[in-house]
């Protein structure tokens, strides 16, 4: 199990990742078909995560580009 970004920007071959998502930001793309807020919010992040696994932009959102002072999370600690 890899907690992104806190244990690294890079998620090891070979294991499963814990992230903070933000459903809003792709739940309006996808049709409700008569999900609750919370099943579709699920549904719109696993539909995202699918997509984009599949056509290849997925490594770029996992590795955004900070500088390195923003990578290193010392913009948190300022």
């Amino acid at each position: 199990m890899h907690f992104w970004p806190f244990e690294g920007w890079d998620i090891p071959v070979g294991h499963s990742a814990v992230a903070e998502v933000y459903p809003a930001l792709w739940s309006r793309g996808f049709a409700r078909d008569g999900r609750t807020g919370d099943q579709h919010d699920a549904f719109s992040i696993a539909a995202w995560l699918s997509r984009a696994a599949r056509d290849g932009t997925l490594a770029s959102f996992l590795n955004p580009d900070l500088t390195p002072h923003e990578r290193d999370g010392s913009v948190l600690a300022a």
